[in-house]
């Protein structure tokens, strides 16, 4: 949550995996402060942005119906506001450096820690400006959540 505007960052989540999406991310997501939802196809992420603007992309790469590289291109240029991060199981140093020639902030290879997205999102919210927000993180309140760091 911006704590001078009083909203949440707009998280925009691309992940085919409906386990992983619905109970593990986005929960983890919000508990973060956070304003996160998923889709589970680049189809589902057309629609979503054609009805929304987040202020974040997470996204896979192997989806079924596309290639997640040629979306962060593609979003890249459609819409250069929004942070891109790559969360996926591709995480041989030529797709990292591909997902970030095309267009990526970050590239994180699953499995990941839930903190470690977290942190990199923050990173990204720190440098983003946009008209509805002003350039502030969520805050870095760790003690209220679980001791275990769920890995991805």
């Amino acid at each position: 949550m911006d704590s001078r505007s009083g909203r949440s960052w707009r998280i925009l989540l691309l992940e085919d995996d409906e386990a992983l999406r619905e109970h593990v991310l986005l929960p983890a997501l919000a508990n973060y402060g956070f304003d996160a939802r998923g889709v589970a196809s680049i189809s589902g992420l057309q629609e979503a942005l054609r009805r929304e603007s987040p202020d974040i992309l997470i996204l896979d790469v192997g989806l079924p119906d596309g290639d997640g590289f040629e979306v962060a291109r593609e979003v890249r240029v459609s819409h250069p506001d929004i942070g891109i991060v790559m969360l996926t199981g591709r995480g041989a140093t030529p797709d990292r450096v591909l997902g970030l020639a095309l267009g990526a902030d970050a590239y994180l290879p699953k499995p990941v820690e839930v903190d470690l997205l977290a942190a990199t999102l923050r990173s990204l919210v720190r440098r983003l400006k946009t008209p509805d927000h002003e350039a502030t993180a969520p805050p870095a309140d760790v003690r209220g959540r679980p001791r275990w760091a769920p890995r991805l």
